[in-house]
């Protein structure tokens, strides 16, 4: 018998005993794995006092953006969608209105954009920043 048919058999015997421990383990129900229902429970509890942590702190920086804004930028498309980048949140082209911003349309095919701060209508290039302060002027940076 030369050195390759042994090598080939040795293989072969010893692929069909691993086979066969393998076939014969006792393998239990996976069911959830890595956590017991306790466990599991107990982060889904952390998860959702997470989610009402952040929800209120998302309140609170809303009413703390309401007397300053950003122009971070516009997204021109080319189907005439665009997008507003206004104190870093997305705002699409439809619900502007709704957010009491008003689009002005340049001669120079720019934009900006407009709302109301106290009592004056304030216009912001992209890349502007106003501060609004109660009944004072706006502060544009």
């Amino acid at each position: 018998m030369n050195p390759v048919d042994l090598l080939i058999r040795g293989g072969l015997l010893l692929f069909l005993v691993c086979a066969g421990f393998t076939a014969q383990a006792d393998t239990p129900l996976l069911g959830r794995l890595f956590f017991s229902n306790e466990e599991r429970q107990e982060l889904d509890r952390f998860r959702d006092e997470a989610k009402e942590h952040k929800d209120s702190v998302a309140g609170e920086k809303q009413a703390i953006s309401a007397k300053s804004f950003t122009m971070d930028g516009v997204v021109m498309r080319s189907n005439g969608k665009s997008t507003f980048w206004i104190n870093g949140v997305p705002i699409p082209e439809n619900s502007v209105s709704q957010t009491g911003i008003h689009i002005i349309e340049q001669p120079d095919n720019t934009i900006e954009i407009g709302f109301s701060c106290g009592s004056d209508d304030v216009r912001l290039k992209p890349g502007q920043k106003v501060i609004c302060q109660g009944n004072e002027d706006p502060n544009i940076h």
